[in-house]
């Protein structure tokens, strides 16, 4: 499947592309991909329990993230890529001095 926003697809941050791949490839094969594709790496996270490392790829201006996912996508190293999503709550918590809920019965 791949990562690449649909057309139209808006709620995400423009120039950055969250990356996953596996801790056992290296940081200087990803800063070498980075280069290539021109981005800069700005942050990574290793991820024990999934045994990947987590990198976000922050993109220069001009860039098509579509073309740069479609790229990273044909990286045998690279196990997924896509826009670094905005989550907004759909449900609306309890508003400021509304009364909590009752206890649940015993």
């Amino acid at each position: 499947m791949s990562g690449v926003p649909p057309i139209g697809e808006t709620r995400f941050i423009p120039n950055e592309i969250v990356l996953q791949i596996p801790a056992s490839v290296s940081r200087a094969q990803v800063e070498a991909i980075a280069r290539a594709l021109g981005v800069d790496i700005a942050s990574a996270e290793t991820i024990g329990l999934t045994g990947r490392t987590l990198y976000k790829f922050q993109m220069k201006a001009g860039q098509d993230i579509r073309a740069l996912i479609r790229q990273l996508e044909q990286n045998r190293i690279v196990s997924s890529a896509q826009p670094n999503y905005v989550y907004n709550l759909a449900q609306a918590g309890v508003p400021a001095g509304a009364p909590a809920a009752p206890p649940a019965p015993p």
